[in-house]
């Protein structure tokens, strides 16, 4: 019985991939597409041929026979689906390691769906657009740098029983996707314990890979670079532990700018118009808009003090790290800045100043600008704080001549 279960298994795999080739050859026989595979398995031509028939299976069973033999997009996601992806249980860093791969930090307690296939689904999608990113970035296959980071007071994890973690796992084993190394931070030693004893059973190619951290948040981020990965490449807030979207959602803004212009190109061509959704826009996603009306989150640089909350903020931050600035080298100052700048944003603020002539049309700066402001904040603190002994000195000699 058992040897039948398995043929059957082996039969409707293999289906699944005959069934896209049938529908789009050039999709399934591309050399790039191909190549992904035999790299994932360090070019072993028989375990690349059984995980791309694993692949198409699991691509039949999350998504149907319509997409199986083409690229997955957003429009492909259903509303579940696109909640869970902008909830950021997984986001693709804007930047990248030491060795010039691609970091994809997991925050488990940003899980939260109605059911398992909704982060299987945003799963397979956000795997495969850095597979693909990966053919032109990465032709030698690098790989990539996975983070997990766990119970930081950052959230409740939703729970996950043992027949969805299956379906995790099977579905990580279908992906063309090579993790150079994967770290699992914690700061709960009883789960650090668990997981080394959990590590310990694994194959030790696989446990060559994978690293466990424990600490404090600050603890981790230095760890971490130690590795190789930059100490802000975290999407995390530098005073809470609060995620920051800003990366992920520019990177969900670039899918639907490339998937509309997509549409547009391929439905034109075709003489089908827009495809029913207006303009090549995707139904249900959010259109970039250009309006800037300022908030109490913002930093508005203006030139004068400003009272609300952002510049409150801020400057609370570039007193508690004024020493930091003052002492450290030019990378950890940038590292200081930057990690401000992220934890303005995390709290929804922007970097705002006024339009040239105008006294109330705002324009966001640029990262750079931002980074400039933020350093001559800490510069202006110090001379003022330089100024201010200076005076204390002054006063207490004239009442020292005085006496």
């Amino acid at each position: 019985n058992n040897n039948n279960n398995n043929n059957n298994s082996t039969t409707t795999r293999t289906t699944a991939y005959e069934t896209a080739l049938k529908m789009n050859a050039d999709y399934v026989q591309d050399k790039q597409f191909r190549m992904a595979f035999l790299r994932a398995n360090r070019y072993d031509p028989k375990a690349a041929a059984d995980q791309m028939i694993r692949h198409f299976q699991a691509k039949l069973d999350l998504f149907g026979k319509e997409p199986l033999a083409r690229h997955i997009r957003l429009d492909d996601l259903d509303q579940h689906d696109m909640e869970y992806l902008l909830k950021g249980s997984y986001h693709i860093s804007a930047l990248k390691d030491r060795a010039n791969r691609t970091i994809l930090v997991e925050i488990p307690s940003r899980r939260k769906f109605q059911c398992i296939e909704n982060e299987l689904r945003c799963y397979f999608y956000i795997y495969m657009d850095v597979i693909r990113a990966s053919y032109n970035n990465s032709p030698n296959n690098a790989g990539s740098s996975s983070i997990v980071y766990v119970n930081y007071g950052i959230g409740k994890c939703q729970g996950t029983h043992s027949d969805g973690v299956l379906k995790v796992f099977n579905l990580a084993m279908a992906m063309p996707f090579h993790a150079a190394g994967i770290h699992l931070c914690f700061n709960n030693k009883a789960e650090v314990m668990l997981c080394k004893a959990a590590i310990a059973l694994m194959p030790p190619r696989m446990k060559a890979k994978v690293k466990v951290h424990s600490g404090s948040h600050l603890e981790c981020r230095y760890t971490l670079s130690n590795y190789g990965i930059p100490y802000h490449a975290l999407p995390l807030s530098i005073t809470e532990n609060e995620v920051i979207m800003d990366y992920q959602m520019a990177w969900f803004q670039d899918r639907i700018r490339e998937e509309n212009h997509m549409y547009n190109n391929n439905y034109n061509n075709k003489g089908e118009g827009d495809c029913g959704q207006g303009q090549g826009q995707i139904a249900g996603l959010p259109t970039p808009t250009n309006k800037i009306a300022p908030t109490e989150s913002d930093v508005l640089c203006v030139g004068w003090k400003v009272n609300m909350p952002g510049n409150d903020r801020i400057r609370q931050m570039v007193s508690k790290h004024a020493d930091w600035y003052t002492t450290g080298n030019p990378k950890e100052r940038r590292i200081l800045v930057d990690l401000i700048m992220k934890d303005i944003r995390a709290h929804g603020g922007r970097f705002l100043k006024l339009n040239e002539g105008s006294k109330s049309d705002y324009q966001e700066l640029s990262v750079d600008e931002a980074r400039i402001k933020i350093g001559q904040m800490f510069r202006n603190r110090k001379t003022r704080v330089r100024k201010l002994a200076a005076a204390q000195m002054s006063s207490q000699q004239q009442q020292q001549q005085q006496q």
